[in-house]
């Protein structure tokens, strides 16, 4: 009968870690898909990965929709981060959800392309139990 081996624990480690990630950031897509915001971005999670970057894009008339959002988090579980500014900083369990400030596309060296007036924000996730070895979820 064969036995399992370090290597197959770490891999199915690794596995949960991957699928893990990818709750996540299905969780934390659903919310803006929920209020008709189109989140991107996301690195493929790999192994040693302690954060990751999403960001969702709209027009000026639909700026609303962005605390809708956030809100919507905090139905699933993430809670606004005590002592800082409205809508910034989340958290759930180890992880830590940062919402930057709002940016327009046009502004000089922003990542987001477009070829019409739109604005976006970045949602970086960190987990604060994260030793950069194992990744993002132990």
């Amino acid at each position: 009968m064969p036995t399992a081996t370090a290597r197959d624990a770490g891999n199915l480690a690794l596995e949960r870690s991957r699928k893990a990630w990818g709750d996540t950031e299905w969780g934390i897509k659903q919310a803006f898909f929920s209020e008709g915001l189109n989140p991107s971005g996301a690195e493929p999670w790999a192994p040693g990965q302690c954060t990751n970057r999403l960001s969702t894009t709209y027009e000026q008339e639909d700026r609303a929709k962005v605390p809708r959002s956030l809100a919507n988090l905090v139905k699933d579980g993430w809670i606004p981060v005590p002592g800082t500014p409205a809508n910034t900083q989340f958290a759930k369990g180890d992880l830590r959800l940062s919402v930057s400030a709002e940016h327009d596309v046009s502004e000089p060296g922003s990542p987001v392309q477009a070829n019409v007036p739109l604005k976006y924000v970045f949602l970086n996730v960190t987990s604060s139990s994260c030793t950069g070895a194992a990744g993002l979820f132990e």
